[in-house]
């Protein structure tokens, strides 16, 4: 589950492009920066039975690049379902990207999934079906 929350500060905080009228701050700030090329981010949110998982965090690092998804702009992210059922969960949702430099647009839905190592820790990623719109 995303926790939500207040901004604090003057003036208003940036809404959530995910529609749910939260500040981005404190709901999907994490992923958004993920689509930045947070490397520490995926590494630290990736379960360790996905299949891009790398037990050899350097070599994954490099693997990933400096900016991974860095050629693309985030547009928008629609949460279509969440299912949550104790130590996994599932989330549907569609993303909108745009390439940098062509400006194509890159939509797609994707169904992901998480679980958590132990009872209390957070959701990791397991994996994802991604479609194409």
């Amino acid at each position: 589950t995303i926790q939500r929350g207040g901004g604090t500060g003057f003036g208003a905080a940036k809404p959530c492009p995910c529609g749910s009228g939260f500040p981005i701050t404190s709901c999907c700030s994490p992923i958004i920066t993920d689509m930045k090329g947070n490397v520490d981010y995926i590494i630290s949110s990736t379960h360790p039975e996905n299949p891009c998982y790398e037990s050899d965090e350097k070599l994954w690092r490099k693997n990933l690049g400096p900016k991974p998804y860095g050629e693309y702009i985030f547009e928008g992210v629609e949460i279509i379902e969440d299912d949550e059922h104790g130590a996994s969960n599932s989330i549907l949702f569609r993303a909108n990207l745009r390439h940098k430099e062509t400006s194509e647009r890159e939509d797609f839905k994707e169904r992901s999934f998480f679980a958590r190592l132990d009872p209390d820790g957070p959701f990791l990623y397991k994996n994802g079906v991604v479609d194409k719109l």
